[in-house]
C-alpha cells in the first residue's frame, strides 16, 4: 500500500492523477502547510526538505518500506 502525504498542490496533483491512472491503491494522509506541519518532527523524518508530496511504499525494494519525496523524482 502506498502512503501519499499531500495537500492540494499542482504538484500532488500530478501524483493523485499518476496513483489513478496506474489504478494503484494508496492512503492519503493530509499535511497542512498552512499551519506548518510540514516542519513537525514527524513529517522531516519522511523529507528532510519539509515539502510534499510524499509517499512511502510499505512494500518496497526487498520487501522493505521506501519513501520518494518530490513530485518528479515520484513519477519516474
Amino acid at each position: 500500500m502506498i502512503d501519499l502525504y499531500a495537500m492540494g498542490s499542482p504538484n500532488v496533483v500530478k501524483i493523485f492523477i499518476a496513483l489513478e491512472e496506474l489504478a494503484l491503491e494508496y492512503r492519503v494522509h493530509p499535511v497542512d502547510t498552512f499551519a506548518g506541519e510540514q516542519f513537525e518532527a514527524g513529517f522531516r523524518r519522511l523529507n528532510p526538505l519539509a515539502k510534499v508530496p510524499v509517499i512511502t511504499d510499505s512494500d518496497g525494494p526487498q520487501g522493505s518500506p521506501y519513501t520518494i519525496f518530490e513530485s518528479g523524482a515520484i513519477l519516474i
